[in-house]
């Protein structure tokens, strides 16, 4: 600064000017500097780091090249270089107000402040994407967590960029905006509800992004896209798009198929109807009939030798004989049967056939089981396959699916 203030004397230049050309230069050059500084922070070390993370070839190396992190840490390099500089100005013998000096001073600190907000938003990026990237269909949500620590992070930059402005601490803002906090209640009251909801089903692992879940209120009914602060992002099976709030999970009522997933069984629970007229105690022929197959030969010749036991004992009630076994209850254990054997019914859960309230339509015959198939598209399949097998064995026990009397 001597030697351009002696410089700039030499050549004639009067002193006001001299003060101020001189802070000029010396300003111009600490500009330099701290442009010089960037570009070489950039072109250097944010490349190798960023081209030896990328041969890494790991989550969190990508991650952190994706977020710009080392980029935007470049830029606090040439604030805190102008900020702390720009002092060493007033420190000379020239006449430069003071209040210049405060200003470029504010300026850097609010440069400073963005540039620490970005290197912020990096960070909170490399944290989502690596949880997004984890293995695993399922997860847990963090993005109403990243939500809540943006609006907190944001709302203390905003304090001190109006303290930096305004020339006062941040201590005095913070407790004028104490007599406001009834007012920011009801302004976030949404917010506020949803982060509840949302620290709720992240502690309790009530839903994750993937997971298959039903709102009945909204309609909704699909696999979970986003978790977010105050909406829940819902694609439905015909693939369209429900947002709900997700304090609605709580409030509202939700059906999670998760456990169903996990579990490895989907379950069937299905009815036939069976014509009444035609269940009836089989005849001789049709017992002999049906002994053909294996899974009923035995119930049968039991049930034989007890109606010929009967018999002997009672002869003059033998008339024409038919034994105390019904149709319906010989095609109950062969498709029992049926079912234990199939490979895609799981073995471990509950398997049985129920009859319920006889109605017009006929004899309910329900079929409750679970599948190994948990995938919508295949259990379908299977449980097609299955009442395709049932239906169609209905007619070797002389039995009719029931229908209305008005469709015969």
């Amino acid at each position: 600064m001597n030697y351009i203030t002696r410089l700039l004397s030499s050549w004639g230049v009067n002193e006001p000017l001299n003060a101020i050309l001189t802070f000029t230069i010396c300003l111009m050059f600490i500009v330099i500097i701290a442009f010089l500084a960037h570009i070489l922070f950039i072109t250097y070390l944010n490349k190798r780091l960023d081209k030896y993370l990328e041969q890494r070839k790991t989550i969190w190396g990508k991650s952190v090249v994706e977020g710009r992190l080392i980029h935007r840490l470049s830029h606090l390099v040439p604030s805190m270089i102008i900020y702390s500089s720009v002092p060493l100005l007033s420190a000379s013998h020239l006449t430069i107000d003071s209040a210049l000096i405060r200003f470029i001073q504010a300026i850097m600190l609010l440069y400073l402040l963005t540039a620490c907000i970005m290197v912020f938003n990096s960070i909170i990026f490399i944290i989502e994407s690596i949880h997004t990237r984890q293995k695993g269909k399922k997860r847990r949500s963090i993005k109403s967590y990243i939500q809540v620590a943006r609006i907190i992070v944001y709302f203390l930059a905003g304090i001190v960029a109006a303290s930096i402005l305004i020339d006062k601490s941040p201590a005095a803002l913070f407790t004028g905006l104490g007599a406001m906090a009834a007012i920011l209640s009801l302004i976030f009251k949404d917010t506020i509800s949803g982060f509840i909801a949302s620290v709720q089903i992240s502690s309790y692992d009530m839903v994750r992004v993937g997971d298959w879940i039903v709102l009945p209120k909204f309609g909704a009914d699909g696999d979970v896209v986003e978790i977010s602060l105050n909406t829940i992002k819902i694609q439905n099976f015909d693939k369209t798009i429900t947002y709900a709030p997700t304090s609605a999970l709580l409030s509202e009522g939700m059906t999670n198929w998760r456990g169903m997933e996990e579990a490895g069984g989907r379950r069937i629970r299905r009815s036939i109807f069976i014509d009444m007229k035609t269940i009836k105690f089989c005849s001789v022929d049709l017992l002999e009939k049906l002994k053909t197959i294996p899974s009923l030969k035995s119930p049968i010749e039991n049930a034989l030798k007890e109606c010929e036991t009967f018999n002997l004992k009672n002869p003059e009630n033998i008339k024409d004989f038919n034994c105390l076994l019904s149709n319906v209850t010989l095609f109950r254990l062969y498709i029992l049967e049926y079912l234990k054997e199939h490979p895609k019914v799981h073995k471990e859960y509950t398997l049985m056939i129920r009859y319920h309230q006889p109605s017009e339509m006929g004899l309910p015959f329900e079929l409750y089981l679970f599948t190994t198939n948990t995938e919508l598209v295949s259990h379908e399949q299977v449980q097609s396959d299955i009442f395709d097998y049932v239906i169609a064995s209905l007619h070797p026990f002389e039995l009719k699916a029931g229908q209305r009397v008005s469709g015969n």
